[in-house]
């Protein structure tokens, strides 16, 4: 019960006295995280899962456009 009351807290304290346009949800796993970097575009709440995959997601499926052109 006291980890519900932590959770709760911590989220409350987030979501009042941080600036709001700074919560954002992943765009891989749907997690929601506070971006902090300097340029405010961080779009994975963690690069070393989230992030890696997702960039793996694209170079594939960039490979896989370049191998087949499209004929016109």
């Amino acid at each position: 019960m006291l980890a519900v009351w932590v959770f709760s807290l911590s989220a409350y304290e987030v979501l009042t006295t941080k600036d709001q346009h700074l919560i954002k949800q992943c765009g891989a796993c749907g997690w929601f995280f506070l971006d902090e970097t300097k340029n405010h575009r961080r779009k994975w709440c963690d690069m070393q899962t989230c992030g890696t995959n997702q960039k793996a997601r694209r170079y594939y499926q960039r490979k896989k456009q370049a191998s087949f052109p499209t004929a016109v």
